[in-house]
């Protein structure tokens, strides 16, 4: 059986869409981390102080880079065969594969090696794997 995964690299997260939208039929993305809900970023981890010059410089870039992510920037949902990325009319808009949003509040399929960004942050990536 293929699963649909949602990997941040940059937080060193991933999460199975497939499992989060069975049991909670969709699930929304952003800031914000909850019940339902995917929150990007590691804030704990951001807000650490670091040691190097280097580490503080990586930390503000992170940081400063989640801050174009809504509390709730879109809404992941099954329609049908398909799993469907919705903008929720973010105020920095989603760009996948490289390409902004023509309209907040578009929807998007995510299919394998899907790419996509909030805001800025990003990328954030979905791939198939056998489970």
């Amino acid at each position: 059986m293929k699963h649909l995964i949602l990997k941040d690299d940059n937080a060193g997260k991933k999460w199975d869409l497939t499992d989060l939208v069975e049991q909670h039929h969709e699930v929304t993305i952003g800031r914000l981390g909850g019940k339902a809900r995917i929150q990007v970023g590691d804030f704990d981890q951001l807000y650490e102080m670091t040691k190097t010059e280097e580490q503080r410089v990586l930390s503000a870039k992170s940081l400063s880079t989640l801050g174009t992510v809504s509390g709730e920037h879109g809404v992941i949902k099954k329609v049908g065969d398909f799993y469907r990325y919705k903008d929720l009319n973010s105020t920095n808009g989603t760009r996948f594969n490289g390409e902004k949003t023509p309209h907040k509040g578009e929807e998007f399929d995510l299919v394998n090696r899907t790419t996509f960004y909030l805001g800025i942050y990003g990328p954030l990536e979905c791939t198939e794997v056998d489970v």
